[in-house]
């Protein structure tokens, strides 16, 4: 594909991703995508043939981008407490910075499609290597304590980014405001690995 092609492909997954992001994957159209590309309806359909399509792999390069960073912090981090403080803060940020887009990988998953998307297979994994990679930088807490942890920490980010409101009323809540987003890193890695 010739560089115009692909700077023009990329171009319009970067909108789709903003829109979802921005409106809620339901609420994004091709003519939405298309006018804020700068482009036409029939370019998004030329490299795409379908809005289904485009929002399948605006939904697979984002999660792409994320996992890329998380893999690396896993590959390198050799500490098991700034590991957790170090994903979680990342992660943490990213539910506030891109809401519309953490809400979209949750969907399928929530509302019982039979489809998944491949956000579901992907966290799995993560929460598998993650557990597998704390259990040898932290010899001494037991793998069920970890495991416990991790099950507790993670349901309470998706939670948190799912239905923010349900803690609106806590002061030390809000994955935006950075004091608070790092007292919950704090007491969420204590969790998982001792504090």
């Amino acid at each position: 594909m010739p560089e115009e092609a692909q700077n023009t492909e990329q171009k319009i997954l970067a909108t789709a991703i903003d829109c979802i992001n921005e409106e809620g994957i339901n609420k994004v159209t091709v003519r939405m995508i298309a006018e804020r590309a700068g482009v036409n309806v029939a370019a998004v359909n030329y490299y795409f043939r379908s809005k289904d399509r485009m929002m399948q792999e605006a939904m697979e390069l984002a999660m792409k981008n994320m996992f890329e960073d998380v893999d690396e912090m896993l590959a390198t981090v050799k500490d098991g407490r700034i590991l957790m403080m170090k994903l979680l803060g990342f992660l943490l940020w990213g539910i506030e910075k891109y809401p519309g887009i953490t809400r979209s990988f949750l969907y399928a998953p929530a509302a019982g499609e039979e489809d998944k998307g491949p956000m579901l297979p992907a966290m799995q994994s993560l929460i598998t290597r993650l557990r597998d990679r704390l259990t040898e930088l932290c010899p001494n807490r037991r793998p069920e304590d970890l495991e416990a942890g991790i099950m507790a920490t993670f349901s309470t980010m998706l939670i948190g980014s799912v239905v923010p409101e349900l803690f609106a009323s806590f002061t030390a809540a809000g994955f935006g405001e950075e004091n608070a987003r790092e007292r919950l890193v704090a007491e969420l890695t204590n969790m998982v690995v001792g504090g």
